[in-house]
């Protein structure tokens, strides 16, 4: 999968999927307030606590529904 284009000037170390409970409304690509740690780290609540939606600006701190995905950096 490649990245839509209001993702593709992130970093990409720290590139993961939310739940935008923005203005989106909708699964959407965002950046992390740290680099991914690994999925057993993320979903324990051991790495980042913040991801900012890349198209909307909202600030999710519910990690137990994030996902990194398959995409093409």
């Amino acid at each position: 999968m490649k990245l839509p284009a209001y993702a593709q000037g992130a970093t990409s170390a720290k590139l993961i999927q939310i739940l935008c409970r923005g203005k989106c409304g909708d699964t959407r690509w965002a950046e992390l307030n740290g680099e991914y740690p690994g999925r057993q780290e993320l979903k324990s609540g051991a790495g980042p606590t913040r991801a900012t939606c890349l198209k909307c600006g909202y600030i999710a701190s519910d990690y137990y529904n994030w996902g990194r995905g398959d995409v093409d950096y």
